[in-house]
């Protein structure tokens, strides 16, 4: 008799499941826009979010690809961003990253010019997928990042 080298997993069937389920969606957030998270597709277009969506990515464990961006106008109108991108080799539960991405996303909004600063933001992939600058600019233009003034005042 063949011995069975690989036995059944729930947990990494589970895993596997829900990335197939959720690879094309992101979770952004941008300040002064009500202050709650958007989930996304790729061109940046809201989608319904049911429970079972928000329990796949709230409740299982995710390889996290996230990209921080702070908004400004050049002196001349032109929108600009400055980014930065942090990704996970291993699964954490969103919560789990929260604290770190804060401390990293706040470095970035302070050492952007307090002048042309027209917002901050953040667009994050459960599936680890990267996006490319033009991506970023794109979904976040596309979300309103540059259309009011995103950002409460500060000193």
């Amino acid at each position: 008799m063949k011995k069975r080298n690989k036995k059944y997993n729930k947990y990494k069937n589970a895993e596997i499941c829900t990335d197939y389920a959720i690879k094309n969606v992101f979770v952004a957030y941008i300040t002064g826009k009500d202050d709650s998270c958007l989930v996304i597709n790729k061109k940046g277009e809201l989608l319904h979010t049911d429970y079972k969506l928000y329990r796949a990515i709230a409740e299982v464990k995710h390889k996290w690809a996230v990209y921080m961006s702070v908004f400004g106008f050049q002196p001349d109108g032109k929108p600009y961003s400055k980014s930065s991108e942090l990704s996970t080799e291993i699964r954490y539960y969103q919560r789990d990253l929260v604290d770190h991405l804060n401390e990293e996303h706040q470095k970035l909004v302070k050492n952007f010019n307090h002048e042309q600063k027209h917002g901050a933001g953040w667009i994050a992939s459960p599936v680890g997928r990267e996006l490319t600058e033009e991506e970023a600019f794109d979904i976040f233009e596309t979300l309103g990042a540059f259309d009011a003034r995103t950002l409460p005042a500060q000193d």
